[in-house]
């Protein structure tokens, strides 16, 4: 008989019909860590089989890449050879693209989103983040965004995740003080208010 492995065999678990960003990243759910691939499989289904050490990727049954596992959450693992030529991201989109609408909402916005932008190693790490910051203004509004990001940098949290919970709270804090303005604007006594002691 041959000696036993040094290490103990490593159990593999799979993720199937994982979906490749259009920032050529895929999410490996069980960390929520997002991994490359090279970036013409934006779009594609891929499949990773992973174990305590490893994060292999395969499309069409071949294996693409195997990067070292890293648990931190939301954070990117990038291989420069992935990226596109001259860091160019998909249907053109690049930093001073995000700028320029980050500005068009406003100054406190655009703050936010160069920070994101700088605080990658590469940008294209941070376009996603960037694209769901930017996509609060049409959920909430340009003026709940600025807020928000206002308040991120002044807390010093400037990431999507803050940003966002940030903004649905001021737009929710708006619609309540909206609603107690109206109700203040209903006569205390009227012929069709029947009152409580009306149902006793």
């Amino acid at each position: 008989l041959k000696s036993l492995p040094i290490y103990p065999y490593p159990l593999k678990y799979f993720q199937n019909n994982s979906r490749v960003g259009f920032n050529y990243h895929v999410q490996l759910k069980e960390d929520q860590h997002y991994y490359s691939v090279p970036h013409f499989l934006k779009g594609k289904k891929v499949r990773i089989i992973f174990d305590d050490r490893n994060v292999a990727i395969y499309h069409d049954n071949i294996r693409i890449v195997q990067h070292f596992r890293d648990r931190s959450t939301f954070k990117y693992t990038t291989l420069k050879d992935h990226m596109p030529p001259h860091h160019r991201f998909a249907d053109d989109w690049n930093p001073d693209k995000l700028k320029w609408w980050a500005g068009n909402v406003g100054e406190d916005t655009h703050r936010a989103v160069s920070h994101i932008l700088e605080s990658k190693p590469y940008p294209e790490q941070a376009y996603k983040s960037c694209l769901g910051v930017l996509s609060l203004a049409e959920k909430c509004g340009h003026d709940v965004l600025n807020q928000a990001c206002r308040k991120s940098w002044n807390m010093k949290r400037v990431h999507y995740q803050f940003i966002k919970e940030q903004a649905h709270s001021i737009k929710e804090q708006y619609e309540r003080d909206l609603e107690d303005k109206q109700l203040c604007l209903l006569p205390e006594n009227h012929e069709n208010i029947r009152g409580k002691q009306y149902y006793i």
